[in-house]
């Protein structure tokens, strides 16, 4: 609790020796005191500033990739309008970033379900 005119009373108090002399050392010391105490402060509130600057930071990146998985999506989706082929994002458990192997795979899983069903049709055609 930081309440001004109780400090400089006290600082006051504590500069008067026991005569009642006013002692600059003592004033000055007081005043020292409080600007180390005031320093320290400001270097946690400045600690805890580029903690979160370095939180929002990773949230921008992870927002920015976040975006531009969107923009490849919509890139793929206008050039498969006039195809037959339907669109099929990658998925992947959340917070897992995509690898080439794992696009790979999942790519490969959705054309052999594509061929299955593909397969599948051309057979009950000829039944």
């Amino acid at each position: 609790l930081m309440i001004p005119s109780l400090e400089r009373l006290v600082n006051a108090i504590e500069s008067k020796n026991a005569e009642g002399i006013f002692d600059a050392n003592l004033h000055l010391k007081a005043q020292v005191d409080q600007l180390t105490g005031r320093n320290e402060e400001l270097r946690q509130e400045l600690k805890g500033s580029r903690k979160e600057a370095t939180n929002f930071s990773n949230q921008l990146a992870n927002a920015n990739v976040k975006i531009s998985q969107l923009k490849d999506e919509v890139c793929l989706l206008r050039q498969s309008e006039g195809a037959s082929v339907v669109f099929r994002g990658v998925n992947r458990p959340e917070g897992m970033t995509p690898s080439s192997a794992n696009i790979v795979n999942s790519q490969n899983e959705y054309l052999i379900h594509l061929l299955q069903v593909t397969d599948l049709n051309l057979h009950t055609r000829n039944i």
